[in-house]
């Protein structure tokens, strides 16, 4: 699982779950605003945040199955709780 910050979003910026191959990535403020408020509650959320990594990485796999044209940032569908 890949985590990153975009500076967006007050000083901690705003979380996002990155495809394995960097080419997507979504944003993902109802599991943790914040890399910061991921780290504060792990445990509990961890789960959720590699069910969205899994998620984009499904992604994946179906685009480059159909040959669709890659977006550098997409947003994926992903359970909320």
């Amino acid at each position: 699982m890949k985590l990153a910050s975009l500076r967006t979003g007050g000083r901690d910026g705003t979380l996002i779950v990155v495809s394995r191959d960097l080419s997507r990535a979504v944003a993902v403020p109802d599991i943790a605003p914040t890399l910061q408020s991921a780290l504060d509650d792990w445990a509990n959320l961890s789960p959720r945040l590699a069910t969205v990594a899994e998620a984009l990485g499904a992604l994946g796999l179906r685009r480059s199955r159909s040959s669709a044209t890659r977006a550098s940032v997409t947003e994926a569908e992903y359970p909320p709780a």
